[in-house]
Order: structure tokens, then sequence, then C-alpha cells
């Protein structure tokens, strides 16, 4: 046991130290982006470093553990950071003076795909497109379908999603662009890391592209054949979070239902927050963290929360040093609701 406590505790040593967003490297960016990995046959899309670097003829070079994983000619991918798609998506069309003109369509693992549109003498998006969804990847096989004029996205838009277990594409939602491009009136939004272990949806109104009043989330599991509200809050005029929320964890998936339930000023968090968790067999959510932020939204005091990196494991943090709850040397009272907390094989 002592030699599994001591690899863990390394394990979250190095990834500590790894949480700056950049860092210089021998003319690389080291950079954070998203990947796919999968982990007991379930497939996740979390965090992953990688670098980049543009050639002086605007050549851009994806790097990965020393190895090359693309050279993006013309930046054709516009610098996304989702690894998947610097792996498998190509995009085909011509240049007239360098600049993209006719019909452009993309390609994903060398299977054509009907996604992409045209762009006018100008280089300019116009008449009707099929765009890939930000974090498109195999298990997150969504599009959206509108209409450009001269480069800017006009009237409706709709989202579409291929999916997995049906085999069909289906309609998840819509909303409006103004003649500025600035979204306007009801939307459904997706989540930036939606994809079918995390489809969380958020709708309600935009004025003058900021969210205003309420807006609520959605959430489809596994064994479900809708989407059902789990949370929500209030945007002020600013387009800040503010009042009551409840809102998904960082790290929420299918398997790990992290639900967090507090306070926002001004789009900030203050004062006491609670973290409540279920699996994806159980019937309700349970609490199973808190702490508290101050007036500057930082955290304070003792906190009971998990660990970024993981998903079945629960660390309890000082937040000023990781302390593994397993070592059970901790003397805190702790919340209802823990008589009986377990972490692994091993109850505290």
């Amino acid at each position: 046991m002592i030699g599994a406590i001591n690899s863990v505790r390394n394990f979250l040593k190095n990834s500590l130290k790894s949480d700056g967003l950049q860092e210089r490297n021998n003319q690389f960016i080291t950079m954070d982006g998203m990947e796919s990995y999968c982990i007991i046959n379930q497939w996740l899309f979390k965090g992953a470093k990688f670098s980049a670097k543009t050639k002086e003829d605007g050549t851009i070079i994806y790097l990965q553990d020393g190895c090359i994983l693309y050279q993006d000619i013309n930046n054709t991918l516009q610098n996304t950071r989702n690894l998947e798609q610097v792996k498998h998506l190509r995009w085909h069309g011509s240049y007239v003076y360098q600049r993209k003109v006719g019909k452009w369509y993309a390609s994903w693992k060398g299977q054509i795909l009907k996604v992409g549109g045209f762009y006018n003498d100008e280089g300019l998006k116009t008449g009707e497109w099929i765009e890939f969804f930000e974090n498109f990847w195999d298990k997150s096989q969504v599009t959206y379908v509108g209409e450009y004029k001269k480069g800017i996205k006009q009237g409706k838009w709709s989202t579409y999603q291929f999916a997995q277990k049906q085999k069909q594409l289906t309609f998840i939602g819509e909303g409006y662009f103004d003649q500025f491009g600035i979204k306007q009136g009801f939307w459904f939004d997706l989540d930036r890391n939606f994809y079918d272990g995390r489809q969380l949806i958020y709708r309600g109104e935009y004025q003058y592209g900021l969210k205003q009043g309420r807006w609520d989330i959605y959430f489809q599991s596994f064994f479900d054949n809708r989407f059902k509200i789990i949370g929500g809050g209030k945007y002020d005029r600013n387009g800040n979070k503010n009042g009551k929320w409840v809102e998904e964890g960082e790290n929420f998936w299918n398997g790990f239902q992290i639900l967090e339930k507090g306070e926002y000023r001004n789009g900030i968090k203050i004062g006491l927050w609670e973290s409540f968790q279920k699996g994806y067999q159980d019937d309700k959510y349970k609490l199973f963290g808190l702490g508290c932020y101050d007036k500057l939204s930082r955290k304070n005091g003792k906190w009971i929360e998990y660990h970024e990196k993981f998903s079945r494991y629960t660390f309890t943090l000082n937040y000023s040093f990781v302390l593994l709850s397993m070592l059970n040397n901790l003397h805190w009272k702790l919340p209802r609701g823990f008589k009986n907390w377990n972490m692994g094989n091993y109850k505290l």
C-alpha cells in the first residue's frame, strides 16, 4: 500500500508542476490542448500538452512527445488546440493569390464528409455552410448548418449530432445571428467539451451577444433518450453570472457526474460552494465536497474536493498542500453525509 501511495504522490507532484499555460522550448511553444484517451473501455476527452511553431512561410508544425503530428500549410486548421483534429482533419480546396476560393470540403481519417461550403472571390465564406463543432472528434460528431454573407454568419444556424447509439443524425437546437453576426434571442449552446460521454447543453437568451437572464443546463446520459435539466442560474445585464447557481464540475462526464452549488457575484464565485456526485447507475446526487471562496474568489481554509487528474478518487486539500485522504491522518470534522465516505477499497 505504501508503494501505491508514493506512486500517486509522485504523480500529483509532477502534474501540479505542469499547470503553466505556456513555456518556450527551442522555438516551439508548449500549449494546452485536448485529446481523447480510453480508460476501462470508456473514451474521455481531456487536456493534453503539445508544441507548435510557425515557420516563415506560414506553415504551422504540430509536435507531441517529439513526433511531428502535422505540418499545416496556410493554417487550414485555424490554430486548433484539438489534437484529434490535428491528426485526422484535412481541408481540400483551391487558392488564388493566397486566398481560398470556390468550393472547400473536409475529410476525416481520409473519408470525405458532407462539411464545407464556398468562398467568394475575396476569400470570404458565402452562402450555406456546414461547419464542424469546435471540438469535433469521433465521439463528438457535431456540425452547424447556416448561412454566411460576406464572411459573416446570418440568420438561423442549426446544430446537429450524429448519435452514436442510434446511428443517425439528430437535431439538437438552433439560434439566430443578426446582420452583424452577433447572437440574438434564445439559443442552444453546446459545452466546449461536448461529446457522447458529456452531452451538456446550455439554453437561454442572448442580447447583443451577451447572455441575459435565466440559463438552464441540460444533460443526456447514456441511458436517457432525452436531455434533462440538471442546473442553471442567472446572468446580469453585463453577461456575468450572478446569484445562486448549480453547474457542472470541470471533470463532469457520464460515469462521474459532478455538480457544484453556490453563489456568484459579478461573475466570480464567493462564499460556500458544495459539490455533489453521482454515478451513471445512481438515482440521486450525494454531497461529497465543500469549501469557501473569499471576496476575491480565492479558495480559503479547509476544502474537501476531488483532484482534477482523477475521476473516481477524492482527495482532501488545504489548498496550500495536496494531502492524500487515504493516509487518514487529517482530523477534520466531516460534513453531514460523509459518515460512510469511501475511496476505492479504503474507508475513511
